[in-house]
């Protein structure tokens, strides 16, 4: 993939999987709540110069987060 991520636009995507599952309400808010730091979390690690998700982090960084 040459296109820079955004992972804020993943969340739709997301928040249809956990609603398609048996998930409750305050489940999926929570899940989402998680997601939303953690995409903000790898935004950051990534910056906008648009390095790809797997070009800039590691496994390393996945651990420390």
């Amino acid at each position: 993939m040459s296109e820079a991520y955004n992972l804020y636009n993943l969340e739709a995507p997301f928040k249809e999987y956990l609603s398609a599952g048996n998930q409750k309400a305050i489940s999926i808010k929570n899940y989402l709540s998680d997601y939303r730091h953690f995409a903000g979390w790898m935004m950051s690690k990534i910056g906008h110069g648009g390095s790809t998700l797997h070009e800039t982090v590691s496994f390393k960084d996945i651990s420390e987060y």
